[in-house]
């Protein structure tokens, strides 16, 4: 199958390298576009209508970190066709409404195989929200 434009969502940690490399090779086969998601989702992790001024300057880090993280990643492809999407909001809503948007024909993301992400998969909301074909990377 030829895709067109590849989507890889990325968290912000260092097994990124792995998802962005299996992408970057997707979409030099094809021809394709790429484009890297980052879902900042901060903000649902702390929880909704909850505001703690001292934790401005931590949130602010986190978002810095993961921005030049992934900045860092961009860099290494070579690609005129590469566009990076970091989208505040809710995890899988958000990213599926990015995929959606950018008109994606496959999402490229990862799942680490640790009990509880067994337990609780989140491919499966995906799986059920997007009508475009979906490579799950296995993860450390």
């Amino acid at each position: 199958m030829i895709y067109k434009n590849i989507a890889v969502a990325v968290a912000g940690q260092d097994d990124d390298t792995i998802l962005i490399n299996k992408a970057r090779a997707l979409a030099e086969q094809n021809d394709a576009y790429l484009t890297i998601i980052h879902i900042d989702d901060i903000n649902e992790k702390m929880g909704h209508g909850i505001y703690m001024p001292s934790c401005e300057d931590v949130i602010y880090g986190i978002r810095t970190h993961n921005r030049e993280h992934i900045q860092k990643l961009a860099s290494d492809i070579c690609n005129k066709k590469l566009k990076i999407r970091i989208v505040p909001g809710e995890m899988p809503l958000s990213l599926v409404k990015v995929v959606n948007e950018e008109q994606c024909d496959l999402l490229i993301c990862g799942h680490h195989q640790s009990f509880i992400h067994k337990l609780l998969p989140s491919c499966r909301e995906l799986i059920n929200s997007l009508s475009v074909n979906i490579l799950v990377i296995p993860l450390p």
